[in-house]
């Protein structure tokens, strides 16, 4: 009794196993060319080069939460030289959008939605909520 049949066909089903994180991604392909972010029109540069702020913008805003609040320090010296107050409101968002900017990005990677909206966008609703 030859047992090569069931070799082969456990064979082919592990290869298929293996195989579909492969097969799923192939559809991702035609969606590799990124978020499809547009600059904001009003501005030409931001706090940091561009490349540098998509790699490390979720530390610049821890950076930022720590020395505007904890150590009372409200200014930023981006690479340009020019000034910008540390404040997620007053600087990112007078340019861009959570909708068209954080939320666009965060669900194209995946990540999960910024934790800056618990402080920043829902005091509003809160506020409105509360008698």
């Amino acid at each position: 009794m030859s047992d090569r049949g069931w070799i082969l066909g456990g064979l082919a089903v592990v290869v298929a196993l293996v195989m579909i994180p492969f097969w799923g991604n192939l559809s991702v392909r035609a969606s590799a060319r990124g978020p499809g972010l547009a600059a904001p029109a009003q501005q030409t540069t931001c706090v940091l080069p561009v490349n540098a702020m998509a790699a490390s913008h979720a530390r610049l805003l821890l950076q930022w939460m720590n020395t505007g609040v904890r150590e009372n320090h409200h200014t930023f010296t981006a690479f340009n030289g020019k000034v910008y107050p540390v404040s997620l409101e007053s600087t990112c968002l007078s340019c861009h959008t959570s909708a068209s900017f954080c939320n666009r990005c965060h669900n194209y990677v995946g990540a999960s939605a910024p934790s800056c909206w618990h402080c920043h966008q829902g005091t509003a609703q809160v506020s409105q909520e509360v008698p």
